[in-house]
């Protein structure tokens, strides 16, 4: 019941913990993860229980994440241990900030049973770019994953190798939990970081993967043009009710990739799925809020400059239209295209829209100032076509233009999940600023488009302060 995690294994930037023994302990119901590696050469955890991990994201039984590339993952060994019941992973091993020029990682488990978890037994990621990634090996051995997927994210040729040899997956529908996202036994992704990526440098040796009739051992999801290397090795043992049937890859991937991989409609459906969203009660509380406010005649003075967008100018970089008024942010390593679209328009007022396209996580922005204590309506309409959810966001700023909380804040979509192409829909949502805030950021958001023909349209936005700070 700690109130982070159970144990933390901290560092300076370039410095690491030495020869740790974690042994017969009990983590359970810690409130982050059982215990965060940072940076640490030689680490053996023996006969330990990582259990009931459920409070802050990511919620691991063990996550190794190193903070730069001056810290290490070496010499780690996990051996006789279980992971049971935790929110998120069983193992996560997060390492997105070492780089070719850090230390090997070497990290193996042996003898470990991964059960019961809500997110998955094992999630990887440890490239986020094809230039210089991280090197080493990462294996299991005689491991039981049980209700529990291996999950291998961004796993590119020149990375680290990934090694399960005489290991057990057991993803029948009866060992897994009822409400668990995962996708399936083992699942292969990459995401949008990392350009046509290349995968490979993993090794299956004499792995069991035990499935109903109507799954399949892998999964591949997929968010951009992905090559299967022939570095996908090895032998797999599928086992379907009485039969097993052994395969050897990569030819049983490369024969069946059109069956194995997640298509993009289910992928951005299930996205859709997991945003968080008020309840249907609190929604109709917000909006009959909001329509008594209009009905009064409350919501005026829109203190958004350009919400129509219909004053655009021509960029002299790239001499195409933009909005005026407005900053843009992507994540990093994003190439999708901010614009203004003089031929779509939402309602009869003047002309043009602020359109995003292909961006996997991005925004229109517009600082306003405000007030601690002030409360806001915030409202706008979009239209989409292809891939992609979009939503308005109230981030918050100090005076000085600090983010408040890491850049979190309310998020607001439109009410019906499965909102129709091509159809303008309402977002709107009430918010009050923080006591230390100065700033609201004003934000027209988009995530998980994959294309450039994803687009999402934003227009006639509006931010109506309704009531002064107390």
């Amino acid at each position: 019941k700690t109130g982070g995690d159970g144990l933390y294994l901290g560092a300076s930037d370039s410095g690491y913990n030495k020869n740790i023994l974690v042994e017969n302990m009990v983590f359970d119901d810690n409130h982050r993860q059982g215990i965060s590696v940072i940076s640490v050469d030689g680490l053996t955890i023996r006969n330990s229980k990582f259990i009931n991990t459920i409070g802050t994201a990511p919620q691991a039984g063990i996550d190794f994440e190193p903070n730069s590339a001056g810290q290490r993952l070496t010499n780690c060994v996990v051996e006789d241990s279980i992971f049971v019941n935790n929110e998120g992973d069983g193992v996560d091993i997060y390492a997105v900030h070492l780089n070719g020029d850090s230390q090997p990682i070497s990290i193996t488990f042996n003898r470990c049973s991964i059960s019961g978890n809500m997110r998955g037994g094992l999630s990887s990621m440890i490239a986020r770019s094809a230039s210089n990634p991280a090197a080493g090996t990462v294996t299991f051995n005689e491991c039981k994953f049980e209700g529990d997927s291996i999950l291998l994210a961004n796993p590119i040729m020149g990375s680290v190798h990934y090694l399960f040899k005489d290991c057990m997956v057991d993803f029948r529908v009866s060992k897994r939990k009822a409400t668990s996202p995962q996708k399936g036994p083992i699942v292969f992704m990459t995401d949008t970081s990392v350009k046509k990526p290349v995968i490979g440098n993993i090794t299956f040796d004499n792995v069991t993967v035990i499935i109903d009739e109507d799954q399949s051992p892998f999964r591949l999801d997929f968010w951009d043009e992905t090559k299967l290397s022939d570095q996908i090795k090895g032998s797999v043992n599928i086992k379907q009710s009485n039969r097993i049937t052994k395969v050897e890859l990569p030819d049983y991937i490369d024969k069946n990739r059109s069956q194995l991989e997640v298509s993009a409609n289910e992928r951005f459906q299930e996205k859709v799925a997991q945003l968080s969203r008020p309840s249907d009660s609190e929604f109709q509380k917000i909006k009959s809020q909001i329509s008594a406010l209009e009905k009064s005649g409350a919501l005026k003075d829109n203190v958004v400059k350009n919400a129509d967008f219909s004053i655009a100018t021509v960029s002299k970089a790239t001499n195409a239209k933009t909005v005026s008024d407005w900053t843009t942010w992507q994540a990093a390593g994003g190439s999708g295209t901010f614009g203004f679209d003089e031929d779509v328009n939402h309602g009869s007022g003047k002309g043009g829209s602020a359109v995003l396209s292909g961006i996997f996580s991005g925004a229109f922005i517009q600082n306003i100032e405000v007030k601690p204590g002030e409360t806001y309506v915030i409202q706008g309409w979009l239209r989409r076509t292809g891939l992609g959810v979009g939503s308005l966001k109230a981030g918050w700023k100090t005076p000085e233009g600090k983010w408040i909380d890491g850049a979190r804040g309310p998020v607001f979509y439109v009410s019906n999940e499965d909102y129709q192409e091509n159809t303008w829909q309402k977002i709107e949502g009430i918010v009050t600023a923080p006591e230390t805030a100065g700033i609201l950021s004003f934000m027209c958001g988009v995530a998980y488009q994959s294309l450039p023909q994803d687009k999402i349209w934003f227009d006639d936005v509006a931010v109506y302060k309704i009531a002064d700070a107390k």
